[in-house]
């Protein structure tokens, strides 16, 4: 480390020079772009009745359920992203998004600068519309279409040459008319209800509908900005007969944003930096934001709950009640429920038999009235500790980055308070935007860590210029449809074999995390706009993202959280001798495939044999358990589409774990 140290400090000496003299054009960037991570299994929805080739009235979908696909029952196609990031002041939890994103989070494959294309698709399943067959007492004047949507909410303004389009399908030509559409609008903050008759000429048994979208990139005078964009977000899908084009108030009051972690500081911490029943990082409050999309008259919301689960541990599920609470007509309220009582001790403790890693879910229940849509009364959440510091949630609705003629050699830092000193810090995860051709996958970039001194980033104890973006769909997706690549600490200098080295920084308390940019491209690191890493609970916001292109250590001017993640211990702490670090190097590389998997998949390693392979779904309920897997098939075909978590045990005890994504057209 000191060679690594002087050699680096000649290099910083040479850039501060290079900073202050050529940097007249430098700054930092956020640009608004899409990514996503918050997965999990499909929900079964339970108003669903009717033949097996078409659905019955009501046809609704408020994408209040935990998954990034729409739900397989009420639609043909899975290109919309549904989320809870994208969405401003929704009418409820979860929102469709339009983008320029396949379904497997990556930019579609004819994307092109400029020039606007049309990109996702929602298309519905068969309805039974029939208003000649008197059994479903069909008036052929009563039959309407309504839905919400706004124009970017927390991501990209579309331009006036992008649209979003409503469309349904005409028997008769066997082709799709448009029925409403809108052009590229400037940003809203609130959703906009549209209300359509369906008319006649519609109203058979098999109708259907789609919406769509029109985008465009940025232009190729600079390429490293060229990612998603145009986003348009939908909401509240309704259908139903004995209607009118005055029945626009909806009588529903629910969630209208998920939950966030319940740590103080971060998203998530190491498990073994928490410490079991350590409740000083814990926050004092859940706060929840309920909405009343009834317009006429205030609403009571009867009961409210929570449930937390130890997932992987004891199973145990803690529950706290709370009383009821009035919602004032069309409006949202924000109520904070206190976990800590005023005796100083917590309701709920974090403590778990899981020994490496833990998963806590986080379910929250209201009672409404009888009318009231249910799908939409409960929200989870899902407390992670796994080995690493975050302050994002997961989901990129912008890229961050330096850019300009200045912005060669300019530095970006992010700050972490280390709950472990001492601890062995052995890789980083960045989160790189998929922008178009992958321009940024060419720009080396200084994998950087500081100590900290009087707030700032100031000794350098490691710095290697070995790195570049890479989007970790490149390597099976070993995630979800985006997610974050990890990088592990490297050895500068080989030995003297030839070979280069896994090597680790002691962390002190607070330290540090970034890079030094090689040129004055944009490098375009997810960035999450529902996550503020300046806030901690019951203080004034803090500064943690720096950056540096004129000699000067300088606060973001942006809200919102880089989506980089220091890794503590999980690689080293666990390795007792020689053949115990080799077999952990070799289960680095595990690769599953195919992934997404309809029926069946692999898991590729190599090493002669495992001990465990255990298959969870996102609930943490074990699914499948393989003992001494030894590179065979393995058929998930009877398993929902969805996300599920595969657990891989080497015969050294060594684990990692891998998202795997199930998906069926």
């Amino acid at each position: 480390m000191k060679r690594t140290n002087k050699i680096f400090i000649v290099f910083l000496v040479f850039a501060l020079q290079m900073i202050v003299q050529h940097n007249l054009f430098a700054q930092e960037v956020l640009i608004q772009l899409s990514a996503n991570k918050q997965v999990n299994q499909l929900s079964t929805p339970k108003n669903l009745k009717g033949d097996l080739d078409t659905l019955l009235l009501p046809f609704i979908d408020d994408f209040s359920y935990s998954s990034v696909y729409p739900d397989s029952r009420l639609w043909t196609n899975n290109q919309v992203f549904v989320n809870n990031s994208y969405g401003e002041n929704p009418p409820s939890a979860g929102v469709a998004t339009f983008d320029a994103l396949d379904n497997k989070g990556l930019l579609y494959d004819f994307s092109v600068y400029s020039i606007p294309f049309s990109a996702d698709v929602l298309t519905s399943k068969p309805i039974n519309l029939n208003y000649t067959d008197t059994s479903l007492k069909i008036n052929a004047n009563t039959v309407f279409f309504s839905f919400f949507y706004q124009s970017a909410g927390l991501g990209d303004a579309p331009e006036t040459s992008d649209s979003l389009i409503l469309e349904f399908f005409n028997k008769n030509t066997k082709g799709w008319d448009t029925v409403w559409t809108t052009p590229g609008v400037p940003k809203m903050s609130e959703f906009k209800q549209v209300m359509i008759q369906i008319n006649e000429q519609y109203l058979y048994k098999g109708f259907k509908f789609r919406f769509r979208n029109i985008v465009s990139l940025s232009s190729n005078l600079n390429p490293s900005f060229a990612s998603t964009a145009d986003h348009w977000n939908i909401d509240y899908i309704r259908i139903d007969k004995n209607r009118n084009k005055f029945d626009s108030n909806v009588r529903d009051v629910c969630y209208m944003n998920n939950m966030t972690s319940l740590l103080k500081d971060y998203e998530s911490i190491p498990w073994h930096h928490l410490r079991n029943g350590d409740s000083t990082k814990m926050k004092d409050n859940i706060l929840i934001t309920f909405k009343n999309n009834d317009i006429r008259q205030a609403r009571h919301i009867d009961t409210v709950k929570f449930l937390i689960t130890d997932k992987w541990g004891t199973k145990k599920t803690t529950t706290i009640s709370a009383g009821g609470k009035d919602v004032s007509a069309g409006k949202s309220l924000s109520s904070s429920y206190a976990i800590k009582q005023s005796n100083g001790k917590y309701l709920y403790k974090f403590v778990s038999t899981s020994p490496d890693s833990a998963l806590f879910e986080v379910k929250s229940q209201i009672k409404t009235g009888d009318f009231d849509y249910k799908l939409n009364n409960e929200l989870v959440y899902n407390q992670q500790f796994y080995d690493y510091y975050a302050y994002d949630d997961g989901s990129a609705e912008n890229g961050y980055g330096l850019f300009g003629e200045g912005a060669k050699f300019g530095m970006v830092a992010c700050k972490f308070v280390n709950y472990q000193p001492g601890d062995s810090l052995t890789a980083v995860k960045i989160y790189f935007n998929d922008i178009v051709k992958g321009i940024n996958k060419k720009f080396w970039y200084y994998l950087t860590i500081w100590n900290c001194k009087n707030g700032i980033p100031n000794q350098v104890l490691y710095s290697n210029p070995d790195y570049k973006p890479t989007y970790s769909s490149e390597y099976s997706r070993p995630d979800s449809l985006h997610q974050f690549f990890t990088d592990t600490l490297r050895s500068i200098f080989p030995d003297k074999f030839g070979y280069f080295h896994d090597t680790v920084v002691t962390a002190p308390d607070t330290f540090f995390v970034g890079w030094i940019q090689t040129t004055a491209d944009m490098l375009n690191v997810g960035w999450d706009v529902n996550r503020d890493a300046g806030y901690v609970e019951n203080y004034a916001n803090v500064n943690r993202i720096f950056f540096n292109t004129a000699g000067k250590w300088t606060p973001t001017s942006f809200k919102g959280a880089l989506m980089i993640r220091p890794v503590f211990g999980s690689v080293y702490n666990k390795r007792k001798n020689s053949n115990a670090i080799e077999s952990q190097n070799l289960l680095e590389n595990v690769v599953v495939y195919p992934n997404p998997a309809s029926n069946s998949f692999r898991i590729d390693v190599p090493l002669s044999e495992f001990t465990d392979v255990y298959l969870f779904d996102m609930t943490g309920k074990l699914m499948k358990y393989i003992s001494s897997y030894q590179s065979e098939e393995i058929f998930c075909n009877e398993l929902k589409s969805g996300l599920y978590l595969l657990k891989i045990v080497d015969k050294d005890k060594n684990s990692i774990q891998k998202k795997l994504i199930i998906h069926r057209d």
